[in-house]
């Protein structure tokens, strides 16, 4: 549980802030930036194996292992419909489909493999030649779900209206002096959902950008683009969330850097700024 919480696939709040940062450093910091991230995932290991007292707290072998082994296929459960969630915005309904059926086959994979594994020799391969068989087919399904990708449709959300990013947009808003602030965001990023929904769609900061005349575009990385990668790369990140306020003086004035964790007052204090 404490490896997947840090371990989460946006570059904020945990671990995934030390990688982005280790890609940018030389080889001996990289080296050891990624040292100290194996120490810290040791280190409740390290301090039971060298403090044995600390075993007599730890919750006793019993029946209760195997309800609590079922109980954790609830939060796989959910990661998978969120995935496919995720899936949806970047292929349509035919990736959809594709994971769908996908699944009923693995599913049913399993299930043949359990009911002939005590069969006599004969049935038991058949039945695994054919759980071997489903499998492959539903890996093969995963081509299905790049062959026609939808656009994302992510520019209205909640109220705010995002213009979709691309860098000849961002040159020529601040070649006019319009103020703007630029959200690098993706689907399958939780904090950039979060934040969206907690600190940009909120009506104080909606007013804040209206009252300033913020232009407001998003550089959505769900499917990895290569443009919104390079304007990544040029603030020193490897990936989302970024979020980038302009000001209005002229195209080289140089852009206000907010949090990854972002809250209302952040946002409405860097805006009375301009």
């Amino acid at each position: 549980v404490f490896a997947t919480v840090v371990a989460t696939p946006c570059t904020a709040p945990f671990m995934a802030t030390a990688l982005g940062v280790a890609l940018t450093q030389s080889v001996p910091i990289a080296i050891a930036i990624f040292e100290m991230l194996g120490l810290g995932l040791a280190l409740p290991y390290l301090a039971i194996s060298f403090t044995p007292g600390l075993q007599r707290i730890l919750p006793k072998p019993g029946a209760w292992m195997e309800t609590f082994q079922q109980l954790l296929a609830f939060p796989m459960y959910a990661a998978t419909a969120w995935l496919i969630w995720v899936l949806v915005q970047q292929t349509g309904t035919n990736g959809l489909a594709a994971a769908l059926t996908g699944l009923i086959l693995i599913a049913f994979a399993t299930w043949l493999h359990q009911k002939t594994r005590l069969l006599p020799p004969l049935g038991k391969h058949l039945g695994s030649i054919c759980a071997l068989v489903a499998l492959g087919f539903s890996l093969s399904l995963a081509q299905v779900s790049t062959t026609t990708p939808t656009a994302l449709t992510h520019n209205q959300n909640n109220g705010i209206k995002w213009q979709g990013y691309t860098a000849q947009r961002l040159v020529k808003l601040r070649q006019s002096g319009s103020p703007v602030f630029l959200n690098f965001s993706a689907s399958w990023c939780i904090t950039c959902l979060v934040n969206e929904r907690v600190a940009l769609n909120q009506p104080e900061t909606i007013a804040a950008f209206e009252s300033k005349k913020i232009a407001l575009l998003k550089a959505d990385w769900t499917n990895r683009d290569p443009a919104i990668t390079k304007a990544l790369e040029s603030f020193g990140r490897s990936g989302v969330p970024l979020y980038v306020l302009y000001p209005p003086d002229s195209e080289f004035t140089q852009p206000i850097i907010l949090p990854q964790i972002l809250s209302p007052e952040q946002v409405q204090r860097a805006i009375k700024k301009l």
